[in-house]
């Protein structure tokens, strides 16, 4: 959840600024104006050896964790569709979706809001169970920035405006090639994911009755991924505007230097108990069709899959007949979700201690 920021102006005045002056800005310098930082509140589900900070990994607000909860329950059914997809291969899936060896972690993290693109960071194949995630951007890195139409990388002209000329042409690419801070250093920043109808330009996968199912369910919760790059993380101090230079602080967020500050883990709570929640607050919606089924909790049946995917959506599904009350309202997945970080007193889930001590000084859990 966003808990404060905005835009300073001043795009208009630095494309001013680049026109009257024959210098143009390589992507290495940094932004030429500050921009108010934003604290995010995001969310990460995660094997207990790989938590307690966010650089290389991604992250997500409520609702676009609560989407990658809800899309791991579709497994079953999503990788007889989609069985090259890397959350599909059997080392992926042993390595990290591993309810009992996993922990969703909160944590506050404050970012630049010029954001680039969002890239997904996996382990490599060969090592699943390594800290070391390699994150690759989802764009075509061939191309400039303002070349860019897909719906992943968000916000590209917010930051790329003020690294480059208006003239946009092949002789500027050169200098402006979004290889540089838009792919490697900006937060990434991807909306609504996977939720975006396939066209000439995005067909990574055919828009069958389960993606059309898990499209609406992506609209409806409009929730946020991130990926937080190593390279652009800001190693001084979290608010910008404090003393003394940003390059005696490393940095600070807003000052185009460094893109976000890791302020720490606010919560750290039992995987399952997260997962038990959220299904619950859906089988709760829709007992007949979970009912109905020749195994109603046998989670791992397409069967099961396709009543959840009923019930979240409010349209029928290979024979699963959605709730009269029609689609899962966000608020409900939300209450559910959100709850399950409150202390173990107030209902929430078992906290699970670090297994190391913090690297910020904001208290964990």
């Amino acid at each position: 959840m966003v808990t404060s920021g905005e835009f300073i102006s001043g795009t208009r005045l630095v494309l001013s600024l680049c026109l009257a002056n024959s210098l143009v800005w390589a992507s290495t310098s940094p932004p030429p104006h500050r921009t108010r930082s934003l604290n995010l509140t995001l969310y990460r589900v995660t094997p207990q050896n790989i938590s307690g900070d966010v650089a290389d990994l991604n992250t997500g607000d409520a609702r676009g964790d609560i989407f990658f909860a809800l899309y791991e329950m579709m497994f079953p059914l999503y990788c007889e569709e989609m069985p090259r997809d890397s959350s599909c291969s059997a080392t992926s899936r042993a390595a990290l979706n591993r309810d009992w060896n996993n922990v969703y972690e909160r944590s506050l993290v404050e970012v630049d809001p010029r954001y680039g693109a969002y890239a997904g960071c996996t382990p490599p194949p060969s090592q699943p169970w390594s800290r070391h995630f390699v994150c690759e951007p989802y764009v075509n890195r061939s191309a400039c920035w303002w070349e860019q139409t897909n719906p992943d990388g968000a916000n590209f002209s917010t930051l790329g405006d003020a690294l480059c000329p208006a003239a946009r042409d092949a002789a500027s690419a050169k200098d402006c090639n979004c290889s540089g801070i838009v792919t490697t250093k900006a937060v990434g920043a991807y909306n609504k994911p996977m939720a975006q109808t396939p066209n000439a330009e995005h067909h990574w996968h055919n828009n069958t009755p389960m993606w059309q199912q898990i499209e609406a369910i992506g609209q409806s919760l409009d929730g946020w991924w991130y990926a937080t790059r190593a390279a652009g993380e800001c190693k001084g101090k979290g608010q910008a505007g404090a003393s003394g230079s940003a390059s005696a602080r490393g940095g600070v967020v807003g000052d185009g230097s460094c893109f976000f500050f890791f302020h720490g883990v606010t919560a750290r709570v039992n995987a399952t108990c997260v997962k038990d929640r959220l299904q619950h607050a859906v089988l709760a919606r829709n007992p007949a069709c979970f009912a109905a089924l020749p195994q109603p909790s046998n989670r791992s049946a397409t069967a099961w899959v396709g009543c959840l995917l009923a019930t979240l959506s409010g349209t029928p599904f290979r024979g699963a007949m959605p709730p009269k009350s029609g689609a899962t309202p966000p608020a409900v997945l939300l209450a559910a979700f959100e709850g399950a970080f409150a202390t173990e007193s107030n209902g929430g889930c078992p906290a699970v201690a670090p297994p190391s001590l913090e690297r910020s000084g904001v208290t964990g859990v």
